[in-house]
């Protein structure tokens, strides 16, 4: 049994910490407090300080509504505040503002459009980016002060960056990470286990630096698969355990003695650990969707390698990779791959991120199947791109098949990162829809229909608080315009070099395609079997409006 500790109040003044020596040090007290209405001081900012000034004044019952959609909506994803403390320190404006209106961002994103005017006033119609663009400017001043970075600035800072990938997944928000990663790192949050640091931390404050560790990985995690760049942390320079607490006796102040677990550096044996987190996981099932997480990461590096640096050991790696999930599917009890819920074993909470966890493992399969677009690599891996190909589909399927058991307020508290799973699949069976050897307009397949349903219907559930989902289903539009081309295999195989780097942030149009190439080579096609005797009339005739997929 793991021993458990209420944390109730309890403050430890973070400046002893300061002549402790080690990586984490705070040598001014943790909470300072600005203002809303300020006037700064520092030279660099006297530009910036017109625009700084102005403040969303908000009533006590709008700040408490607020404050309540953010526990219930953002936390359970990215926790990283006791919900007592957190209210106690408000209190006592030991909060920063840019923390604060970090928060706020978010949760007025979870606010019904027609209540704003009402718990906000008619002054701010979308006061998401109103708290955002405070907040960052609040951030910049501390900045420019070059003062100690805090936990509380990590938390403000990583608050910002998951608001601004989740507007747009360009450029801005993709360097964004990489600031909050080293953040973290300056003050030594990925190695808090590694027994090399005298830390004055009590048990709880100790849990809490590891939650807002693994919020900054999951950050970095997420946006740098979908760029299809490098991680910023590196698994083999980590020494911070996996949290042993569950979300909920987080969030109400309690924590659980550690168990010291890790994750594993590679997945070469991702089942051995899988089995090892199941019997051992938090109430919340919080560590194996870490471990999905991490196996993607893993998925997603060595494609890249793939690309940029194959060796003769990427056959058999890639092999590995492959057999993975049956591994997993045998070394796991049978009920932890059911979409179901199982009622004596799982909250809804724990049932929906069992689900999250199910969605990661099977992209990542996808990601490990999906024929290679290197011709010279597809030769010294002899693969069957077909079978590979049906593979994909098929696994694409088994997702859709789980928002089956997905309740409709698991929306509201999932990742919104995992819409971005549900467009990539919706992606790669719409190609498929378009394949000349999928027969789908002459025997429409009743379940590759019904998967494209789900997949639709789940993406616009997630459009109506998130941005980034409402981008990819415009995307996923422009992508169905072009149902009336045909495609073969290696025009499948071009397109899917284009989803090598899935979201690309220099894009204008994140999760369009360019589809003129792979048209202008099918309407060449299609006009040679009809006879016609201009290609380019044929596709100006019946090409969408809007070009550059």
């Amino acid at each position: 049994m793991h021993q458990e500790k209420t944390w109730a109040g309890e403050r430890v003044c973070r400046a002893q910490s300061a002549s402790r020596g080690g990586a984490i040090k705070y040598t001014a007290p943790s909470f300072v407090y600005y203002p809303l209405f300020r006037t700064l001081d520092h030279p660099a900012n006297s530009q910036r300080s017109a625009e700084t000034s102005i403040a969303i004044v908000i009533n006590e019952s709008a700040k408490r509504e607020l404050i309540d959609l953010y526990f219930a909506h953002v936390q359970p994803t990215y926790p990283m505040f006791c919900k007592q403390s957190f209210e106690q320190d408000l209190a006592e404006k030991k909060i920063p503002d840019a923390l604060f209106n970090a928060m706020l961002a978010l949760a007025s994103r979870f606010i019904p459009v027609t209540d704003v005017p009402a718990l906000l006033g008619s002054l701010y119609p979308a006061p998401w980016d109103d708290f955002a663009r405070l907040a960052e400017r609040q951030m910049q001043d501390q900045e420019d002060k070059n003062t100690p970075i805090l936990l509380n600035d990590i938390k403000a800072f990583a608050l910002l960056t998951l608001y601004e990938y989740t507007k747009f997944p360009g450029r801005r928000a993709w360097m964004m990470v990489g600031n909050l990663v080293r953040m973290a790192l300056s003050i030594g949050l990925h190695c808090l286990d590694s027994g090399q640091q005298s830390l004055s931390l009590s048990d709880f404050e100790l849990e809490e630096h590891r939650f807002v560790w693994w919020t900054v990985w999951n950050l970095d995690s997420a946006i740098n698969t979908l760029t299809g760049a490098p991680c910023g942390i590196e698994s083999d320079n980590t020494s911070t355990a996996l949290v042993s607490t569950s979300v909920a006796d987080f969030t109400a102040g309690k924590s659980t003695q550690s168990t010291q677990q890790f994750l594993p550096v590679d997945s070469e044996r991702i089942w051995k650990s899988a089995q090892q987190l199941l019997n051992n996981d938090t109430e919340d099932g919080t560590n194996m969707y870490y471990l999905a997480i991490c196996h993607l990461r893993h998925v997603m590096a060595f494609r890249r390698r793939l690309y940029t640096n194959p060796t003769p050991q990427s056959a058999r790696h890639l092999t590995v990779l492959r057999n993975s999930l049956s591994y997993m599917r045998l070394s796991l009890p049978s009920w932890y791959f059911e979409p179901a819920r199982q009622l004596l074993l799982e909250t809804p909470d724990k049932h929906r991120l069992r689900l999250e966890s199910l969605l990661i493992l099977l992209i990542s399969q996808i990601h490990v199947l999906e024929p290679i677009t290197n011709t010279q690599l597809a030769d010294i891996m002899r693969d069957d791109d077909l079978g590979n190909w049906v593979g994909c589909i098929s696994i694409g399927e088994d997702i859709a098949a789980i928002f089956k058991a997905w309740r409709p307020g698991y929306f509201t508290g999932a990742d919104p990162i995992t819409s971005t799973i549900i467009w990539y699949t919706t992606c790669i069976l719409t190609i498929h829809t378009m394949s000349n050897f999928g027969q789908f307009d002459e025997i429409p397949d009743q379940r590759l229909v019904s998967a494209l349903d789900l997949l639709s219907l789940a993406l616009d559930r997630f459009a109506q608080h998130w941005q980034i989902s409402r981008i990819l289903a415009d995307a996923l539009k422009s992508l169905q315009g072009w149902a009336w081309v045909r495609l073969g295999l290696s025009d499948i195989v071009s397109l899917l070099s284009q989803l090598r780097v899935p979201i690309d942030p220099m894009k204008q149009d994140p999760g369009t395609f360019n589809m003129w190439q792979i048209v202008e080579q099918a309407a060449s096609v299609m006009a040679e079997i009809d006879g016609l005797s201009s290609p380019r009339a044929q596709r100006l005739d019946t090409s969408p409006a809007k070009p550059g997929v």
